[in-house]
């Protein structure tokens, strides 16, 4: 599915479709994992990194993977969506917890290690979205088995997303919460 707040600027490589015979795509999503870029500054720089293949890759880094997310988030809070959330892609794994989970980049740098307030709101929303979609719990995963939302150290030796925003990850919950919440509207009393 495309999520109707994001801009959709797909990808052409580094995941399988929902129609790839090995994966059958993307399961039911019961998590989604938090990443950070840590070094990559801009949107289209991720986009354009993501898009490239494996074979490009690897004139630069003999040992790039082939490595992808569903979106990817500005510092204003602007959400690309890359890959369809009926697709796997290949963001920790490339086929356990990927064909269970939706993937996000969330731009930082060195500079600018912590998520912003809008980032932060904006993976609520998505969190918020899965949860209305597809049913994916609105929880902090204990560890990389359990379902909810979860962070790319979890599942590797990495810094990523660092631990300032793990330790924030709380707040990411709490925007997810507040936007599935529902507020009916006034009931008519007939007299």
């Amino acid at each position: 599915m495309i999520w109707d707040k994001a801009i959709y600027r797909p990808i052409k490589s580094n995941f399988n479709s929902k129609d790839d015979v090995r994966s059958k795509g993307l399961k039911k999503p019961d998590g989604l994992i938090i990443h950070w870029t840590g070094t990559t500054e801009s949107v289209a720089q991720v986009w354009a990194y993501f898009n490239m293949s494996v074979t490009e890759r690897r004139k630069v880094n003999p040992r790039a993977p082939a490595s992808s997310a569903h979106f990817v988030v500005d510092r204003d809070g602007t959400a690309i969506q890359m890959i369809d959330t009926e697709a796997m892609a290949f963001s920790v794994d490339g086929f356990k917890y990927d064909g269970t989970r939706v993937s996000v980049e969330v731009i930082s740098t060195p500079k600018n290690p912590l998520f912003t307030q809008e980032q932060i709101d904006t993976c609520g929303d998505l969190l918020g979205w899965l949860n209305i979609q597809f049913g994916t719990p609105i929880k902090l995963a204990k560890n990389k088995t359990d379902s909810g939302l979860s962070y790319h150290r979890m599942y590797a030796g990495t810094e990523c997303p660092g631990q300032k925003n793990i330790e924030n990850l709380g707040k990411i919950i709490d925007a997810a919460n507040k936007a599935v919440q529902i507020n009916p509207p006034e009931i008519y009393k007939f007299p």
